[in-house]
């Protein structure tokens, strides 16, 4: 009995002090041109965390930020898999605790790489930032995922002025109006909740929302468990039902999980 405890102790600390970091390369070290060994994994790690699949998204997200180490979505659905797990009970809690700190904080050093340069009076080394070659690159340069490491790291203020910025820059984009399910996601972030709403009528209306996908999405939290989910889109398909279709325009694209949001 007594060594059983010690060896399930020693497994816990094992998995406290293991970050899931260890042994990913520097994204700048990476060949961005190398073909991608799974185009699809980003839609199977969105089934994965909608069917609570959280020790098994984080292997596989360990596993991708191992072999694919530039790719962002690996990082983000790696600390969302953690921070998942953290919220169950027991001590393995603290443990995914620890791992999703760890990779908000280099997912956050990887798109804003010159706060390692930063002094503690905030006064930047441009100079040994510019020595160093660190850039954000592919996309680790997308505003949307410092603004996800700012939020799991306690910093909503500096999050919003990300998805903000963010917002701004996926407005000139054409995937913005072809694929109506982004809107609300980036403005429910930036916090504009009225906006966020009134764009979320656009995909639930013309069909192009993976609802299934919306009820697990972090990007739409604050819609979660609220009626914009739960029975809005029933009754938009009453409507649709009873009403004669004269319009013969074409729906828009969407991605196979109805998520493709082109970052």
């Amino acid at each position: 009995m007594v060594i059983a405890l010690f060896g399930a102790l020693l497994v816990f600390v094992w998995s406290v002090q293991r970050s899931p970091l260890a042994g990913t390369e520097p994204a700048q070290d990476r060949d961005e041109w190398r073909r991608d060994p799974d185009l699809g994994w980003a839609n199977a790690a969105r089934r994965m965390l909608v069917d609570g699949e959280d020790r098994n998204l984080a292997r596989s997200a360990d596993n991708r930020m191992h072999r694919w180490g530039y790719d962002a979505e690996a990082w983000l659905f790696a600390a969302f898999a953690y921070e998942a797990m953290a919220q169950r009970p027991g001590l393995w809690a603290m443990g995914a605790r620890s791992h999703a700190d760890d990779v908000w904080e280099e997912l956050l050093l990887r798109t804003e790489p010159w706060r390692e340069y930063a002094g503690r009076d905030g006064v930047v080394d441009w100079e040994a930032l510019a020595d160093s070659g660190k850039v954000p690159r592919g996309q680790f340069s997308n505003a949307y995922f410092a603004g996800w490491a700012l939020l799991g790291l306690g910093h909503p203020l500096e999050a919003s002025e990300r998805f903000g910025r963010h917002l701004a820059d996926a407005a000139t984009q054409a995937n913005m109006a072809r694929i109506p399910y982004n809107r609300p996601c980036y403005l429910a972030l930036a916090g504009d909740r009225e906006g966020a709403i009134a764009a979320w009528l656009r995909p639930v209306t013309w069909r192009g929302a993976n609802l299934e996908w919306a009820t697990a999405d972090p990007d739409l939290e604050s819609f979660h468990g609220t009626p914009l989910l739960d029975w809005l889109p029933g009754l938009v398909e009453v409507l649709r039902d009873s009403t004669p279709d004269t319009d013969e325009s074409p729906e828009p694209e969407t991605g196979p999980d109805g998520d493709l949001r082109g970052l």
